[in-house]
């Protein structure tokens, strides 16, 4: 079976029409019968299910689906949703293999981006760049994001592109934006050298559902022996300066980025709003 994609860049994709009616979905998850909470300072989300399954393997579909259906308590969306996201995931890891360990489907969290002044990073950006693998944690135990697909459930407000700046090996950069269709589901990956950062929407809130492939490590040696020399608490401190020094070098800073975020766009094939040339 063909599946309809768009390869903007390497290993980013666009599958067009993931998903259908999106502005139901929209209207249902709001309905008052889901538990919404707050996401940060970029306005509110829930998720569709409270528990994470690990395959020793990448799944077949009648296990990951039956996964999906069982563990959410939004079964209707699970439905629709897994289907789309197994569906296109298993095409991207097919044209680019990845080895985990093992392999965790996290829930997919219906976001909503809430306009307003105060939620965000600045006047350019609501999400600053950042990989969704937490980087400069490598070492640490826990469950890893690996691979990100996110849906886009509406378009109908005024800029709110998806920024990327991907590190090439030859010490130069490529800054892209993309405007998402409602329907659309973008898939790439979660690990650096791939930056993405999300632009102010104007005129209706934003509306996304996230989700990821991911992987639970268990620490290395180092990490354990920082752990019983230092103790928890102090080992972490220490960690976490060293983390902030080596974020501050790699990741793009979202104030010089401000200007040339759409810097290769025509040599993409998008035109500077980040829609597709016709």
């Amino acid at each position: 079976m063909s599946i309809n994609f768009i390869e903007i860049f390497p290993k980013i994709h666009v599958y067009p029409n993931a998903l259908e009616n999106t502005d139901f979905w929209i209207k249902d998850s709001l309905n008052g019968s889901h538990q919404w909470n707050d996401w940060g300072m970029y306005g509110k989300a829930f998720s569709t299910s409270q528990n994470l399954v690990i395959h020793e393997k990448f799944p077949e579909f009648d296990q990951f689906y039956k996964n999906a259906i069982n563990e959410s308590h939004y079964p209707s969306f699970a439905d629709v949703y897994g289907k789309a996201f197994y569906k296109n995931t298993k095409h991207w890891l097919e044209m680019y293999p990845m080895e985990l360990d093992n392999w965790i489907s996290s829930a997919p969290a219906i976001c909503q981006y809430t306009l307003g002044p105060k939620n965000g990073h600045g006047t350019t950006f609501v999400m600053a760049y950042h990989s969704d693998y937490t980087i400069g944690e490598e070492t640490w135990p826990g469950d890893k994001f690996e691979l990100t697909a996110t849906l886009y459930l509406n378009d109908d407000y005024e800029e709110g592109e998806i920024c990327f700046v991907v590190k090439n090996t030859d010490g130069t950069d490529t800054r892209f934006s993309y405007k998402p269709k409602a329907g659309d589901m973008m898939v790439f990956p979660a690990r650096p050298p791939y930056f993405h950062a999300v632009k102010r929407a104007y005129g209706d809130n934003r509306y996304i559902v996230r989700s990821f492939w991911q992987c639970r490590k268990d620490g290395d040696a180092a990490w354990h022996e920082g752990i019983e020399k230092y103790g928890k608490e102090k080992w972490n401190e220490m960690k976490m300066a060293e983390i902030h020094e080596y974020r501050q070098k790699h990741i793009p800073n979202p104030e010089i980025y401000a200007d040339s975020y759409n810097r290769d766009n025509e040599r993409l094939g998008l035109n500077p709003d980040g829609t597709f040339k016709v």
